[in-house]
C-alpha cells in the first residue's frame, strides 16, 4: 500500500458510534474527504460490534491510505461499565490503524478542541462548525 503523505484520518472512539473524518494538506490548507461514522447496534453480539468496527476502519485506510491516523483519548468520570466497552472499541481502532503501516497519534479530547476551536472546553456545537 502507498501511504498518501498529506492524508489524514481522525477517529472517535465509540461502540455505538465511532466518528471518522478524512482531510488532505494541500499548500498549508485542509480540506475535508469525507467524515462519517462507523454504528452498530447494541443488541448485536460484542465481538461482531468490535468486528464490524475493524472492518470498516479498514475499508477507509484501503480507500486513502492515510500517512498520519489520529485517535482519540477516551476520558470518563462515571460509568465504567461502557468506559470499558469504549476502551474496547479505541484498541480495535489502535490495532487497525498499527496494521496501515501510518504514523499513529494519540490525543486527548482537550487537545483536539483547543487545535480546533482555541479553547480545550468547547462545546460538541463549536467543534462540528470548525
Amino acid at each position: 500500500m502507498t501511504l498518501n503523505s498529506n492524508i489524514i484520518l481522525g477517529l472517535d472512539p465509540g461502540l455505538a458510534n465511532a466518528g471518522w473524518g478524512i482531510i488532505e494538506l494541500e499548500n498549508g490548507e485542509a480540506r475535508s474527504l469525507g467524515y462519517g461514522s462507523i454504528t452498530t447496534r447494541s443488541g448485536e453480539d460484542f465481538s461482531l460490534r468490535l468486528r464490524k468496527i475493524y472492518d470498516e476502519v479498514i475499508e477507509l485506510i484501503n480507500k486513502y491510505n492515510p500517512s498520519e491516523i489520529s485517535v482519540e483519548k477516551i476520558f470518563f468520570a462515571r460509568n465504567t461499565s461502557s468506559a470499558i466497552e469504549v476502551a474496547q472499541a479505541r484498541g480495535v481502532l489502535l490495532v487497525a490503524s498499527g496494521f496501515a503501516g501510518a504514523d499513529v497519534y494519540e490525543y486527548t479530547p482537550l487537545e483536539i478542541k483547543q487545535a480546533l476551536v482555541g479553547y480545550g472546553k468547547a462545546s460538541k456545537a463549536q467543534v462540528q462548525y470548525m
